[in-house]
């Protein structure tokens, strides 16, 4: 009887053993959805490839990346529909960060996995600007992932210039045609790619879609590009024209004009469209 007993407390002990691993497994991979669900207010709300602290806290544990530094850097996220015949890394494109971490928070049977390629000074210049990549893509190409190295979508990231202005919630406010020092700010970092070394601080300007010969005001531009980052985290180019001392006297002390929304761009037009603004 004391022999039967003892084999019951064996078998009793062996369950509990392994009631604790599966716990153990549970709550190891429960953790990071818990830690998002805490923070998910925070989490993905913007395409801003600075991340803020809540969602670089999730990064860590969901990539256990300790030793890598997200603060202040620029992060870009990509996903792939799989394997194709074109190879691994290629069917992968870029998303936003507002996409990766949906993404994310949809995956309720934990099948995606995250891997973070963190990019030489070489593929930075590449990508023109980003810093590192998170890539998303199904655990069954795990492997694959694993050995590549995403050398094609490293270049794809760079066929834009990264220009997502960090102060989006500090401009937009009046419309001044001269610019306030968070204005200059916002403009520089749109502008980034195509302004050479014009300064937009303290300058006068213009929005203008010189076919339809209208002037729009710097509140509803920069509300223009408020509501495309709210899904894209690259703002496409509008055309910049920088003005001479005589089209400067000539337009009333303009220092640039953004032409936007025009497939037939014109600066000349724009002057003249400047010089009769009062009658617009």
């Amino acid at each position: 009887m004391l022999r039967t007993l003892y084999r019951h407390c064996i078998l009793i002990d062996n369950a509990l053993t392994k009631m604790k691993t599966i716990n153990i497994i549970l709550i190891t991979l429960l953790l990071p959805l818990v830690s998002f669900e805490q923070a998910e207010t925070k989490i993905g709300i913007d395409c801003n490839p600075k991340l803020n602290p809540e969602e670089i806290q999730f990064l860590k544990t969901i990539l256990k990346a300790d030793t890598f530094d997200f603060k202040n850097r620029n992060i870009g996220f990509a996903t792939n529909g799989g394997f194709n015949i074109w190879g691994f890394d290629n069917s992968f494109l870029p998303i936003s960060k507002r996409e990766y971490f949906k993404l994310i928070r949809n995956d309720t049977n934990l099948e995606l996995k995250s891997k973070l390629v963190v990019l030489d000074s070489i593929q930075q210049q590449k990508t023109k600007g980003f810093e590192a990549i998170i890539f998303a893509f199904h655990k069954k190409y795990q492997a694959k992932a694993e050995r590549s190295s995403f050398k094609r979508i490293i270049t794809v990231f760079g066929y834009r210039g990264l220009n997502y202005p960090d102060n989006l919630n500090l401009v937009g406010n009046d419309n001044s045609p001269v610019l306030s020092e968070q204005d200059a700010v916002f403009f520089n970092q749109i502008f980034k790619q195509s302004r050479g070394v014009f300064d937009f601080n303290g300058k006068q300007i213009a929005i203008i879609n010189t076919q339809a010969r209208s002037i729009l005001p710097k509140s509803e531009f920069i509300g223009k590009v408020k509501k495309h980052l709210e899904q894209d985290f690259l703002y496409p180019f509008d055309f910049l024209y920088i003005l001479n001392d005589k089209e400067k006297k000539d337009s009333g002390g303009y220092d640039a004009v953004i032409i936007y929304d025009c497939l037939k761009c014109g600066g000349g037009d724009a002057v003249e469209i400047l010089k009769k603004k009062g009658t617009l």
